[in-house]
């Protein structure tokens, strides 16, 4: 297939240099958020079943509560998004927008009432959800290694590439903080409903994974024909 935007979504360096100016452009906006407005920025969060939140839904992801909600999400994301370019780069876009907007919406509909959902914590979950899936739907000996790892973290404690930063006594692990942050046991302020749908998204994606390439290819070009008229 000589399409230049299917090669580009099979190109390594291309999907990697997407996965890294994500969180670059994450930071910016949280050093803006942070530094120069005392991170008023997150009033422009998705709030559930207001109208106008449903544009914000793409823009939420790069909206942190603090820099330890940045950190948190940044070294989830570069392992977990790591790995799904490693795997196979054509998986890691149609893998974020899916889980972006399944994550989006279904928080939109279902999320608490008067809450901001900010943050990429649902396109995290997203990447698990996938990853894990993969494992059943196409037996993925790369996955399984992966899932072996989640599920040694979760029984042994913090992984060694994860040293806690903060001196905190009671910081998660990275397997209890991806299982536990998907259900209500967790704090008031942490949208576990958001994370759970973006893990709900990862296993769709799994499942209709090439449908999906084909659609967001498809869209991908309307749009570009239409931008250059």
């Amino acid at each position: 297939m000589n399409n230049p935007l299917y090669l580009s979504f099979n190109d390594w360096f291309a999907q990697a240099r997407l996965w890294l100016d994500l969180l670059v452009i994450a930071w910016i906006v949280s050093i803006i958020n942070g530094g120069f407005f005392n991170w008023q920025l997150n009033r422009f969060g998705v709030y559930p079943r207001d109208f106008w939140s449903l544009f914000r839904i793409p823009f939420a992801p790069f909206l942190h509560g603090d820099w330890a909600h940045l950190v948190g999400n940044t070294k989830y994301y570069l392992l977990l998004g790591g790995i799904l370019v490693l795997r196979d780069p054509s998986d890691f876009a149609v893998v974020s927008i899916t889980t972006l907007l399944v994550s989006g919406f279904l928080g939109w509909c279902f999320g608490r009432a008067k809450a901001s959902y900010i943050g990429a914590s649902g396109v995290i979950t997203g990447y698990l959800g996938f990853l894990l899936t993969q494992i059943v739907v196409a037996r993925d000996a790369f996955a399984a290694i992966f899932f072996s790892l989640i599920v040694f973290s979760f029984f042994f404690g913090e992984m060694i590439v994860f040293p806690r930063l903060t001196g905190e006594k009671n910081t998660w692990n990275f397997g209890n903080t991806l299982v536990w942050g998907m259900t209500p046991i967790v704090a008031n302020n942490v949208a576990w409903e958001s994370h759970l749908f973006g893990f709900f998204g990862g296993v769709i994606t799994a499942y209709y994974l090439i449908p999906f390439k084909d659609w967001l290819q498809q869209v991908i070009i309307l749009w570009k024909n239409f931008i250059v008229g």
